[in-house]
């Protein structure tokens, strides 16, 4: 059943491939193929399927320079290189490296249910030389459309804004624990700050976590892996992938997260901001406790003070990053 879409769906695909890209390109976006971990052939069709169509969504929606698959395979072969359909961050990371685009994008699929596939997608930044991975499920139906625009809303974002991501709100009347490197008087100033916009504070910055933590040692949260979602460096990815990894936290860091949720009750997410010295910029890594996902990436938050910094970061909480298909329509000019 499932290969009966794939040949009018590849039909289309030759069709809008032919479409103008809109506006100015400023950034490039190289799609790699999404690689079915599974063992059942029907869905195979996918791996070529899901990075065209994804291709075709973005550059239908966004400035940005998109090449597909077969681009990069012929302009990794004038360079005498091969990449194979599953290749790993560091490979993925030189690929982009030698055909000099912004951002390539890979993965991998696997069926979960019937009808139902989990979707896993690395965004490498070249200029940051960083991943970003995040999971989707979903469903696969005759129209291929709904679910490949729920990524591509994702990737534009991502690209667009300079690294940030968000998975919906994080609304007044959760309750949150903090991590940073603040000062107990610049804790309370950034608490007051959430708890008179409607949030309950779980006091765990207070305790012996406040004492071993400063504007050094934060840094160590700022690349992070839980369950199913990252931001690592290039250099983690690569010790990762060594024989003897050395900064590859992800079991370690989901057990604690796990261990942090039973031991405080009814914590929503926990949220990690790593303040510059002057106290005018943060960064910010917020984590669901309950699925240990990470929800809410920001590099980068202004502001004249620890409280005008937790205002700001409020407001970003509350608001939905934009979607990025409002008011277009698929080949608009």
């Amino acid at each position: 059943m499932l290969r009966l879409y794939s040949t009018t769906f590849l039909a289309l695909l030759l069709l809008l491939g032919a479409l103008p890209s809109k506006g100015a390109s400023y950034q490039s976006v190289a799609v790699w193929y999404a690689v079915n971990k599974s063992a059942d052939e029907d869905y195979d069709y996918l791996e070529t399927v899901l990075p065209e169509s994804l291709a075709v969504s973005i550059r239908n929606i966004s400035p940005f320079s998109v090449v597909t698959p077969g681009f990069v395979e012929d302009e990794l072969y004038k360079k005498n290189v091969f990449l194979g359909k599953k290749c790993s961050p560091l490979e993925a990371r030189e690929a982009a490296i030698r055909i000099k685009t912004d951002f390539f994008v890979f993965g991998d699929f696997v069926p979960v249910r019937k009808n139902n596939i989990k979707v896993t997608l690395n965004i490498y930044s070249r200029k940051t030389d960083t991943f970003f991975t995040f999971n989707e499920t979903i469903v696969i139906a005759a129209e291929i459309f709904p679910f490949v625009d729920k990524i591509t809303s994702v990737i534009v974002n991502y690209v667009l804004r300079d690294g940030q991501y968000i998975d919906g709100v994080i609304s007044e009347g959760r309750k949150l624990a903090f991590i940073t490197g603040l000062s107990d008087a610049e804790t309370h100033e950034m608490y007051l700050a959430f708890m008179r916009a409607g949030y309950k504070i779980s006091f765990i910055q207070n305790n012996s976590v406040n004492n071993k933590i400063d504007d050094k040692s934060i840094m160590s949260f700022f690349y992070i892996t839980t369950k199913n979602n990252s931001f690592n460096s290039a250099l983690i990815e690569e010790d990762c992938s060594s024989e003897t990894p050395q900064n590859c936290f992800v079991n370690e860091e989901d057990d604690s997260l796990r261990r942090l949720y039973s031991s405080v009750q009814g914590v929503d997410c926990l949220i990690i901001v790593g303040f510059d010295k002057k106290r005018k910029s943060a960064w910010v890594r917020g984590i669901d406790l309950k699925n240990r996902n990470l929800i809410w990436i920001h590099p980068q938050i202004k502001g004249s003070s620890v409280y005008e910094i937790s205002n700001e970061m409020i407001m970003y909480m509350q608001t939905p990053l934009p979607d990025p298909f409002a008011g277009k329509g698929l080949g608009d000019d």
